[in-house]
């Protein structure tokens, strides 16, 4: 069986109460630091606007000791446009950890095929459950930000609209004695 589909059956046989409370106890699990938008994968620079040829990343931090680092950690993304539309899903497994903290970035796959100006939403959520020392947990948070044209698209706009603008106002003064 795959590890993914291991973790999603351990998780719902503990939701179901399958397990004896003790063995399995899925709290809640606090990143150190996140989640929150970048605007490339290895920054830490929290951002809330990105124009259109940008790539929206999630960046996440987990301290090493709240993981159960015998199991993996599983995090997903699922990045929905302004009429509560899922444009994309996303998931990582991660068995292998570092020694001092976990430094995660999501981004949506198809970003250049889904991606246009408006308010966005990604629901970040990630998995990891412990047993006997009741590390881990699970937890899940939502993260706003918005898409904007590109300056230099705006720009061209408003030249090319300006002389149009400026003949209907000549041809209408004309019309008017």
């Amino acid at each position: 069986m795959n590890k993914f589909a291991f973790i999603s059956v351990l998780a719902i046989c503990s939701c179901l109460g399958l397990f004896p409370s003790q063995a399995l106890a899925l709290q809640y699990l606090d990143p150190s630091s996140g989640p929150f938008m970048v605007d490339a994968p290895g920054s830490t620079t929290p951002k809330d606007t990105f124009s259109l040829n940008e790539k929206p990343v999630v960046f996440l931090e987990f301290d090493r000791d709240s993981l159960e680092t015998r199991l993996p950690l599983l995090v997903g993304w699922k990045w929905i446009v302004e009429n509560d539309t899922t444009a994309s899903f996303a998931a990582k497994l991660i068995s292998d950890f570092p020694k001092d903290s976990l430094l995660i970035w999501g981004q949506a796959n198809n970003w250049d095929a889904v991606k246009k100006v408006g308010d966005w939403q990604v629901e970040t959520s990630w998995l990891n459950v412990g047993f006997l020392d009741l590390k881990g947990g699970a937890g899940s948070k939502l993260i706003n930000f918005t898409v904007t044209p590109e300056p230099v698209s705006s720009l061209l706009y408003l030249a090319g609209s300006a002389p149009i603008a400026v003949g209907l106002y000549r041809r209408r003064k004309k019309l008017i004695p």
